[in-house]
């Protein structure tokens, strides 16, 4: 710590131009998609809550080392029990976001970031930061966890696992890697819906003068998901139609709807970065659940991307955060990520993270009783169905 605190220093760029005489060494880093230089100035610039960008970046004798990547925004601290959201004041976040730690990161380096997000909260640049879905492992987050004061420290760090399909060493393509089960059951799917839907169809929409009609399609479908009651997944918002626009202009879009008689029935939406295909937005009509229409589409789409060139020789399969069965079967390597708060020393931060630490304390209690009475679950099925059957 000592000799790099003594060869390096900290700065922290927060503007447009300052960020791109970093473009060289940004892009050399290969960031993901969620860290892209172009997609994070462009989100930033889509965005009506941010207010700036915020780069801390790590030099040694001015030549960066090592950077994080996030932005000032006004916003919400989520704050739920169970699945309602309880409302806070807004806040000023500083959000780091998912990837975008890049560089040489060692111990040193991260404990160095975290202090200058601390200065940066204790400066009253802002009331929390927010490191988006770091990896457990990394060094990021037991120093984010364990500089900031008790009040101001996040006491809800949930891991959640975050799955891959790495076919890297695998020869041929998706489904040849898959185990002669896996191979029979894809089958048996395919005799089943084609023998029901004999007008069966999968259109691929990649260009940017498809993305109205892609809009129109998917949300056809995703009204009609639990997952829209819940509100996540996909929604017909001007945000998420401008982002897929940006996506297609870029070459990175790969979108997926499966057409029954004529009409959407299920969708799959993603970004292919550096040889990974990165799963954003997956669903189905659920009218249609015996016959899979959702692994079906995705198994299909999956062979595709594995043996089109056109597509770079797709290596590995990223499923985004959070867990499913069909994550689970067709993933080979995981990990564990988790968002990470640090809260300024001020009454209204303090008080925010106070609520957010009790609350989830509940909601902890609450997942404890599911598991140990299993009644409880029906109690919550229904309760997932009415917040559906209400949008």
């Amino acid at each position: 710590m000592t000799d790099v605190a003594a060869t390096h220093r900290i700065g922290v760029l927060t503007s447009r131009a300052e960020i791109e005489t970093l473009r060289e060494f940004w892009n050399c880093c290969r960031p993901g998609r969620d860290a892209d230089l172009d997609f994070y100035l462009f989100i930033a610039s889509l965005s009506t809550e941010t207010l700036r960008p915020h780069v801390v970046v790590l030099y040694r004798e001015d030549i960066p080392e090592a950077l994080l990547a996030g932005r000032l925004e006004t916003g919400r601290v989520s704050v739920k029990a169970g699945y309602y959201v309880l409302p806070v004041p807004r806040l000023r976040i500083l959000r780091f976001v998912h990837g975008g730690c890049l560089g040489k990161v060692t111990h040193e380096t991260a404990r160095l970031f975290v202090n200058s997000i601390m200065d940066s909260l204790a400066a009253g640049e802002a009331d929390v930061a927010l490191l988006e879905h770091v990896d457990i492992d990394s060094p990021l987050v037991g120093y984010a966890s364990t500089l900031p004061s008790w009040m101001c420290s996040d006491h809800l760090t949930y891991p959640e696992v975050h799955r891959i399909r790495d076919m890297s060493g695998e020869a041929g393509t998706f489904l040849a890697g898959l185990s002669s089960h896996a191979r029979y059951k894809h089958r048996q799917r395919v005799r089943q819906l084609t023998k029901a839907f004999p007008d069966n169809r999968i259109e691929r929409f990649r260009a940017a003068d498809e993305i109205a009609r892609l809009m129109r399609d998917v949300e056809s479908v995703a009204k009609r998901s639990y997952q829209r009651g819940l509100g996540v997944g996909f929604s017909e918002t001007a945000h998420i139609e401008s982002r897929l626009e940006f996506e297609a202009r870029q070459g990175w879009l790969r979108a997926f709807v499966l057409y029954l008689d004529g009409k959407p029935r299920a969708f799959w939406i993603g970004s292919i970065r550096n040889q990974t295909f990165l799963s954003d937005f997956l669903g189905f009509d659920p009218d249609y659940a015996q016959y899979s229409p959702g692994m079906y589409l995705l198994m299909n789409a999956l062979e595709e991307m594995s043996s089109d060139p056109s597509d770079g020789s797709v290596t590995s399969i990223d499923f985004g955060i959070g867990d499913a069965f069909y994550k689970e079967r067709l993933s080979n390597r995981y990990y564990q990520e988790a968002p990470v708060y640090i809260f300024a020393p001020n009454m209204k931060a303090v008080g925010v993270n106070a609520l957010r630490s009790a609350v989830g304390a509940l909601n902890r209690l609450a997942k404890y009783s599911l598991r140990t009475m299993p009644w409880l679950a029906n109690v919550k099925r229904k309760w997932r169905a009415k917040l559906a059957q209400n949008d």
